[in-house]
């Protein structure tokens, strides 16, 4: 595959000049991924999922949606002789409904990581990212709480652990930011033991969502729960914390790094 053909390709295929260059960088992409055995199929397909939903897709006005969009893409890769089905087995994945759920949980551990590592945990300072939490938790849970069998139920359960776990120490909020927040467990009418089945289950079956890597650094390295968080997050959380040249050029080494992929199509 050389680069000019490629890119002739994409622009055959595309009626929007602004997506020729996602276009390469998926080729790329999942050329890298065809000849890494060693790289996850799953975790790296439903990536590349998300990526066109909120990277490309967001920033383009465009006709396609996600699924139609990675249809083209996976077209021009075709052309090649290469594996035209690479990555359908997890089509399921595609969903807008999912994706903007995985955004919220973003959005929620990024404000609450800015509280955590706030010097100023007062009520005229960072309490309002403590309040907007606490105030977003309790709205999530009833869109995410609804089924007991719900993994993003299971991810706001883990979210009030920390929560509570860290304001336990804080008094100078006021009353209004809330100590605690209340068990989505009772909500849902679990016992411990459904809860426990829920998480082994979410975690062989659903690989949606990363368990956040945004904790205190003598917390990284926590064995996860859940695989919630995995796939969708995993690679945009790398990219968030590095902010080095020389990161930068490590993460281009990543097969399944997109953002800083190469558009060349080899």
């Amino acid at each position: 595959m050389n680069f000019l053909s490629c890119k002739s390709y994409c622009s055959n295929e595309l009626s929007d000049p602004s997506l020729t260059n996602d276009c390469e960088r998926t080729v790329t992409y999942l050329s890298s991924l065809s000849d890494n055995i060693y790289q996850s199929r799953a975790h790296s397909c439903i990536y590349l999922y998300y990526w066109l939903y909120k990277d490309v897709l967001k920033k383009n006005e465009s006709k396609y949606d996600t699924s139609k969009l990675y249809q083209k893409f996976l077209s021009v890769y075709a052309e090649y002789g290469n594996d035209s089905k690479l990555c359908n087995d997890y089509k399921e994945y595609i969903n807008k409904n999912i994706f903007e759920k995985i955004e919220k949980l973003i959005n929620l551990y990024e404000d609450f990581q800015k509280f955590e590592n706030s010097s100023q945990k007062t009520k005229d300072q960072d309490c309002k990212y403590a309040k907007t939490c606490s105030d977003s938790y309790n709205l999530y849970a009833k869109d995410f709480c609804n089924d007991i069998w719900n993994p993003f139920c299971v991810k706001l359960e883990n979210f009030k652990e920390r929560y509570d776990a860290i304001m336990k120490s804080v008094t100078t909020c006021g009353e209004e930011v809330p100590r605690t927040l209340p068990s989505m467990v009772g909500n849902c009418i679990a016992t411990i033991s459904v809860l426990v089945v829920m998480v082994l289950l979410v975690s062989t079956v659903l690989f949606i969502l990363y368990n956040f890597k945004l904790l205190p650094s003598r917390m990284q390295n926590r064995v996860q729960s859940t695989k919630i968080i995995q796939d969708y997050m995993g690679q945009e959380e790398y990219e968030l914390h590095q902010t080095s040249e020389v990161s930068k050029t490590n993460a281009k080494a990543r097969p399944y790094n997109l953002a800083y992929q190469s558009v060349e199509c080899t």
